[in-house]
């Protein structure tokens, strides 16, 4: 069964504001959507919710609430750069990355076939979480079945969650308060109203009417808490791929000649991305056979690297598990760098 993941680095623009920031730690922060009295809160740290600052607050009504309020602006270029930094390093861990476009900081990631390089999901999750920290980014990964299920658990959950079935995930998704996805305020407050604190108590309400009452954003997350809005994942392309490609005059069958056929192209895209200042964060073999038949392999390393031997040692591992249907025609290599 397929399996999809969420990674949340929550409150990205917030996270980019305070690493300018390091000296703000302690204080209520707030990023807003320009720097005047009547400029609007957008996201805040966990000091200034504790006195009441929320977002959608005027910025001279936060200050009202505390003259420690520190604030800023964070641009879409900034949001825009460190959004894609952030794709290229989970590139490391799966070729398939879609960048939320509605929420900065929300990237879904294609978690299938996965078992031949990490013993677990749970490793997987743990590696990125990890790799992420290692570039300043905090993160919660969510493993589960579907699109809006893998986010409402990463949304809900300050660490790392896998679901095992989708019952399991269902079931979590059904437990999650209101208040820790994109509910408008004013919203949140009449689903109190009506008694109405989890997903659960939100799925079951009668769908027709949720536009009409809480506005299309409600609806949406109604629609797509039911199922109803599946799509499929839709990955952003590698940028500026290092590629190379062979033709063989006679059909390969020999596993040793191949790989002797892919290092002088891996060394090759190895100079390439060292001349951009890059180490490769993922790699990505397609066999051509003669029966017309075509395999694609992804490899990673367990961090950026130019190590050939390390990526060659990588290579032959998963020719020697492969299983060739006819000779090899062709091969073509795809090298995705990040920066060093």
């Amino acid at each position: 069964m397929d399996r999809m993941a969420c990674v949340d680095c929550p409150a990205l623009p917030l996270q980019i504001l305070l690493r300018g920031h390091p000296d703000w730690a302690t204080y209520p922060v707030a990023v807003v959507d320009r720097d005047t009295p009547h400029g609007i809160i957008q996201w805040v740290n966990e000091h200034a919710t504790a006195i009441s600052i929320v977002p959608g607050m005027r910025y001279a009504t936060g200050l009202s609430l505390s003259t420690s309020l520190r604030a800023g602006v964070v641009s879409e270029n900034e949001i825009e750069d460190e959004r894609a930094i952030i794709t290229r390093r989970l590139w490391c861990f799966t070729p398939n990355i879609e960048p939320s476009v509605d929420e900065p900081g929300i990237f879904w990631c294609d978690a299938s076939g996965l078992s031949g390089l990490y013993p677990s999901l749970d490793a997987w999750a743990t590696a990125i979480q990890h790799d992420l920290r290692d570039g300043g980014f905090q993160s919660v990964v969510a493993v589960g079945f579907s699109r809006f299920g893998s986010y409402a658990a990463a949304k809900a959950h300050d660490r790392n969650i896998v679901f095992d079935t989708t019952q399991h995930e269902h079931a979590c998704l059904r437990t999650v308060t209101i208040h820790r996805l994109r509910f408008d305020l004013s919203v949140q407050a009449t689903l109190l109203k009506l008694g109405v604190h989890t997903l659960g108590g939100f799925i079951d309400l009668p769908s027709t009417g949720i536009r009409k009452r809480f506005g299309p954003v409600a609806y949406e997350l109604h629609r797509l808490a039911r199922g109803d809005g599946w799509t499929p994942l839709r990955p952003q392309a590698h940028i500026d791929l290092a590629v190379r490609h062979v033709t063989f005059d006679h059909v390969e069958t020999d596993r040793e000649r191949l790989l002797a056929s892919i290092d002088p192209l891996l060394q090759s895209i190895l100079g390439q991305l060292s001349d951009r200042h890059e180490a490769l964060a993922s790699l990505t073999f397609s066999l051509v056979f003669d029966n017309k038949e075509e395999s694609q392999e992804h490899l990673a390393a367990a961090a950026p690297t130019l190590n050939d031997k390390q990526l060659l040692w990588l290579i032959r591992f998963r020719l020697e598990s492969l299983s060739f249907p006819s000779g090899v025609v062709a091969l073509t290599i795809q090298g995705a760098g990040v920066p060093q």
